[in-house]
Order: structure tokens, then C-alpha cells, then sequence
């Protein structure tokens, strides 16, 4: 054991884990987290009461009565399920799962079944679950009528289960609240669905620190156990901001900085000062047309130069895009440089050792040649662009900003949007 883990161990045990809790995170027999704690001074208590806040029992109480067994609400809240059956008892709202019908209950409790008027039937008997009254009714052989489930449903469950289970609120109001919970989690079982694994206390921690630092890919070698859709989603179900879009974001005095000494510092000393990449400073200052002195120049003219001028890449574009857009498969607008044409202009002038003048009219008719042709040969070098309509155009940009685009960011955004993860609206 390290000592880095020890220390997490203790901040977890100072915090209310006991000695059975400890052993069943970090996977430790008791005698060996017992032998580290007595070398370090500390005796272990076998079993420390861990309280709940009050955040922990409001969640708990809900996704229990949506139809959360207390066996997962175990494994997503991390504490016994012991513990949590007694805690509900006490507040007064436990149900009893083998609960005793009275011939009088049953003829009351079949006229809203039948109706699926669950309003009424928790009104009227509040401590009986519904699970309860479906396995009664299914053994007295009394159907409900919107209980069945049709072939759309089941589509719908295969297609989301997997990623929405234990989010119990999320789940009922897919189905527009004509299942229970443990409906759903039935029908999942009998038709061989998997549920995840809820997310641990160390898996959040490692979330939160480095997804804003660190792509979806990267963050998969850190979350072994997490594939990068899965990933996403917990992201954007904590509001945690991507890496992409930290760089692109700024406040206003990040701003007001840029603007007062973008010809003091370079992009990369600004860079630093304020903690963003340089390429993100060349991007922003782009967008908000902050050229630094020697920028305000023939450099916009060159680009439309060669953006007038490069029809056979826009030809093979539309041609490899089959003339639609590539994402909604209707009419295209714009042809979209995935590789950034900025990028590639300033490869092209580097490579021809050409300094910007302050005028186009200044290049001769062989200089621009040159300049076109290098710009052609490196462009091929990039992939080929993409046809898109004007708002998924529009959208990109809008999340990405302008220049300084690439294919990280394309390659993002395609998955985000095939995954829904994005408004399109």
C-alpha cells in the first residue's frame, strides 16, 4: 500500500467510513488496512457511524419511492443496506414487501389497477408498494391496461437502459410514468440488459479534476472502467465543462488583459499569465478581430485569396461529402475546413520564408502563385472538408469558436452530436 493510498484511506475513514467500508472500497483484507493504521498510530473502530446529510436522504427518499430496492440504493449511495432500510423505518416511510391483502383492500385496489390510477391507489393505501400490488394483481390474474409493454418500449429501453440506470426520475419520465421503476428494472433483466456500475467516490474525484484538463480519450486511461460516452454523460450530468470548451471560454477581465497587451506579450506569455494555451489566445483574439500590430497587414486578404482560388478542393469536398450534409444527410450550405485554414496559411508562408506586407497589391503576380501553390500542396497534406448546413455550420463555430480549428474539436463534435449530447436547437 502506498502512501498516497493511505492517505486517501484515512481521509475516507475521518470522514465516517468504518473498517468493513474501507475493505469493501479499496479491495484490502481488514487485517492489512488494521496492520497500516496501527503503524501509523491510529486505532481502528470496526464500524463508524457515517451520517447523512441532508442532500443524501433527500436522494435517497426519492429514487426509494420511484422503486429503488434498497440493495441499489446500497451500491449508488455507498452505504449499507441495513443502514438505509433502518433509516427509512425510522423517518416512517419504509414499505414491507410481503404485505398481507385483506379481501376488502384487493376489491378497492382493483378498480384504480385496472385504470393504471396509481394517483389513487397511493392515496389510499400510502405503505404498500407497488410492487407489492402488481405481483397480487398478477396472481390474481387482474391486467393493467397501459402496463403491457409494446414493441416502441422496448426499443426505447434497449436503446437507453443501459446508460440511465439509477438516474430513477430520468427513467420513469422516459416512458411518460407508465412504468414503475422496478418495472423497468425487470424488463431490463428478462430481456438480458447489463446495467453499469454506479460511480464510486474516486471515479467522481478523478472526473472533476481532470476533465476540464484533459480530453474524453485521455480521461478513458484514467477510468479504466468507463468507456468515453459514459464518461460524457456523467460529465454533463455534473455541469463539468469539457477541455475544448474551458479553452474557449473566457471572462472579461481575461479579455480586457488580452486586448490591453496583445502587442506586449506573445500569445504564448499570455498564455501563461492567465492559465490558457497559446493557441487558444490566437483563436479567441481572432474571433474578436484583436490583431497585434504586425497581424494588421495583407494576412485577411491572402485567405480570401486562396479560399476564391481552391476549387478543386471544394469539388473533391462536396464529392467526398456526397453533395449533402454529412451529419443531417439533407441540403448543405458551407464546406467546412477541418483543419483550419488559418493553420494552413501560416504553414505555407513559414515554409516559403515570406514575410506578410502590409498590402496585397505588394506581392507580384509570381509571389501569389507561389503562395497558392504551396498552400494547395499543404492543404492535401490535411483532410478533405466537410459539407455542412448553415446552423450545424453555425453551431461548430459557436462551441469551438473560429480559427485555430481542428480535427480534435470535428471529431468531438461529430460524436456529441450523433449521441445527443449536444442542443441543436
Amino acid at each position: 500500500m502506498t502512501e498516497e493510498l493511505f492517505k486517501e484511506m484515512l481521509h475516507d475513514y475521518n470522514s465516517g467510513y468504518g473498517l468493513d467500508d474501507l475493505s469493501s472500497k479499496f479491495e484490502f483484507e481488514n487485517q492489512t488496512i488494521q496492520k497500516w493504521f496501527n503503524k501509523n498510530g491510529i486505532k481502528l473502530i470496526k464500524s463508524k457511524a457515517r451520517h447523512f446529510s441532508k442532500d443524501e436522504m433527500d436522494n435517497i427518499i426519492s429514487d426509494y419511492k420511484n422503486g429503488m430496492r434498497p440493495y441499489e440504493l446500497s451500491s449508488k449511495y455507498n452505504r449499507n443496506s441495513g443502514t438505509i432500510i433502518s433509516k427509512l423505518k425510522t423517518i416512517g416511510i419504509y414499505e414491507y414487501y410481503n404485505h398481507r391483502f385483506t379481501d376488502k383492500e384487493i376489491e378497492s385496489i382493483e378498480k384504480y389497477y385496472i385504470e393504471g390510477n396509481w394517483e389513487m391507489i397511493k392515496n389510499d393505501f400510502p405503505n404498500i408498494s407497488k410492487s407489492s400490488i402488481h405481483t397480487k394483481m398478477s396472481k390474481l390474474g387482474i391486467p393493467m391496461s397501459s402496463f403491457h409493454w409494446n414493441e416502441y418500449d422496448v426499443e426505447l429501453l434497449k436503446k437507453y437502459y443501459c446508460d440511465m440506470y439509477g438516474n430513477i426520475n430520468d427513467l420513469i419520465a422516459l416512458f411518460n410514468n407508465k412504468y414503475t421503476y422496478s418495472a423497468i428494472t425487470s424488463k431490463a433483466n428478462k430481456i438480458g440488459l447489463k446495467t453499469r456500475e454506479f460511480w464510486n467516490e474516486k471515479e467522481l474525484s478523478i472526473l472533476k479534476d481532470n476533465y476540464s484538463n484533459l480530453t474524453p480519450d485521455e480521461m478513458v486511461f484514467l477510468l479504466p472502467k468507463r468507456n468515453k460516452k459514459t464518461i460524457i454523460n456523467k460529465a454533463n450530468s455534473l455541469n463539468l465543462k469539457s477541455k475544448v470548451v474551458c479553452d474557449t471560454e473566457f471572462s472579461e477581465e481575461d479579455i480586457l488583459f488580452i486586448k490591453n497587451n496583445l502587442n506586449i506579450y506573445t500569445d504564448n506569455e499570455i498564455g501563461n499569465i492567465i492559465n490558457r494555451s497559446s493557441s487558444s489566445i490566437n483563436s479567441l483574439r481572432y474571433r474578436l478581430g484583436l490583431l497585434k500590430t504586425y497581424e494588421k497587414s495583407s494576412y485577411n486578404d491572402l485567405s480570401e485569396y486562396v479560399k476564391r482560388n481552391n476549387l478543386e478542393w471544394k469539388d473533391l469536398s462536396m464529392k467526398n461529402s456526397n453533395y449533402k450534409c454529412v451529419l443531417t444527410g439533407k441540403r448543405f450550405d458551407d464546406i467546412h475546413h477541418i483543419h483550419s485554414l488559418n493553420f494552413i496559411l501560416n504553414e505555407t508562408l513559414c515554409n516559403l520564408n515570406i514575410n506578410i506586407k502590409k498590402d496585397i497589391k505588394e506581392y507580384n503576380e509570381i509571389e501569389l502563385k507561389n503562395i497558392l501553390s504551396e498552400f494547395k500542396k499543404v492543404q492535401n497534406n490535411y483532410p478533405l472538408g466537410v459539407c455542412l448546413s448553415k446552423n450545424i455550420h453555425v453551431l461548430f463555430h459557436k462551441l469551438y469558436g473560429f480559427g485555430k480549428n481542428n480535427a480534435e474539436q470535428w471529431n468531438e463534435f461529430v460524436y456529441n452530436y450523433k449521441n445527443n449530447l449536444i442542443d441543436v436547437a
